[in-house]
C-alpha cells in the first residue's frame, strides 16, 4: 500500500503568499515560516487578477524549486505549452490544470503528449448548489456546463497523474472536508484523489484518509505550515493507523 501524503497548498496574488477563503483572497502572510521539508509536496497556485506581474510567479516558483525538497506542483493562468515548458525548466515536477481543461482541451493533449501522463494534475473545483454538486472553473466565477458524473468521465478519459478536488465553499472554513462527495469521486476516478479546502485540525485528514480513502491531503491553514506543525500532523496520522512518511 502507497503511504498517504500531506500537501501544502500556497496561493500567491502578484507575487505574495495570500490566504483564501471560498476561493477569494482576504490575507496576505510572509512565506518565510514554512516549512518545504516534512510536506510530501507543495501546490503553488497563481490567483492574480491579471498577468501584468505574472513574473514575480515566476520568481516565487524559482525560489521554491532551489530551496525545496518535496515534488512541486504549479498552478493558475496556465495557457500554453511554451509557459509549461518554462516551468518545467525552472525545476516544477507537476502542473495543475482547470480553466485550461475546459477552455483548451488541446493544451491537455499536448501536455500529456510532451511530458507524459504523470505530469498532469487536473483540477476539478466543487460547489454545493442545493442538493448537488456543480463543477466550476476561472477560481469557481464559472460553471461547468455538465454534471459532476459527466465531467469525472471526461477527466477520466485523459487519464491524469492525479487530480486535485476542491470545494469551494468548504475554503478558509477549517469545517472539514466534504467526506461524502470525496468518496464517491474516490470511487469514480481512475486516478490517485488529492482533496483540499476545509482542513482546521489534524482529525480531519484521518477522517479524509478513512472515511474517503483520498490518496492526499492538502492545507493552506497558516497554522499547519511550520515544522512542528507538520510534524505533529503526521504523528497523529501515525497514532490513528494512517500509513505515512515522517522522513522525505
Amino acid at each position: 500500500m502507497l503511504a498517504k501524503r500531506i500537501i501544502a497548498v500556497l496561493t500567491f496574488e502578484d507575487g505574495e503568499l495570500t490566504r483564501t477563503q471560498n476561493f477569494l483572497a482576504d490575507y496576505t502572510y510572509t512565506k518565510n515560516f514554512i516549512n518545504n521539508t516534512l510536506f510530501d509536496g507543495i501546490v503553488l497556485i497563481d490567483i492574480s487578477k491579471s498577468d501584468k506581474k505574472r513574473k514575480l510567479f515566476y520568481k516565487v516558483v524559482e525560489n521554491f524549486a532551489k530551496n525545496c525538497f518535496v515534488p512541486i506542483c504549479v498552478g493558475g493562468k496556465i495557457k500554453t505549452i511554451s509557459e509549461v515548458r518554462k516551468f518545467q525548466e525552472l525545476g516544477v515536477d507537476k502542473i495543475l490544470i482547470n480553466s485550461s481543461f475546459v477552455k483548451k482541451e488541446f493544451l491537455v493533449k499536448q501536455i500529456t503528449k510532451i511530458f507524459g501522463n504523470q505530469f498532469l494534475v487536473i483540477g476539478l473545483d466543487l460547489k454545493k448548489d442545493k442538493s448537488k454538486y456543480q463543477c466550476y472553473y476561472e477560481r469557481g466565477k464559472k460553471k461547468i456546463n455538465k454534471t459532476l458524473s459527466e465531467w469525472v468521465d471526461k477527466i477520466n478519459k485523459f487519464c491524469p497523474g492525479e487530480v486535485l478536488v476542491q470545494c469551494i465553499d468548504r475554503d478558509g472554513t477549517f469545517r472539514g472536508y466534504d467526506l461524502k462527495i470525496l468518496k464517491v469521486l474516490k470511487k469514480k476516478l481512475s486516478c490517485p484523489v488529492i482533496v483540499c479546502g476545509g482542513a482546521g485540525k489534524w482529525e480531519h485528514f484521518v477522517d479524509a484518509f478513512k472515511k474517503s480513502k483520498v490518496d492526499a491531503v492538502c492545507t493552506n491553514n497558516i497554522f499547519h505550515l511550520t515544522h512542528q506543525s507538520i510534524l505533529n500532523a503526521k504523528e497523529y496520522c501515525l497514532k490513528n493507523s494512517i500509513e505515512i512518511r515522517l522522513e522525505n
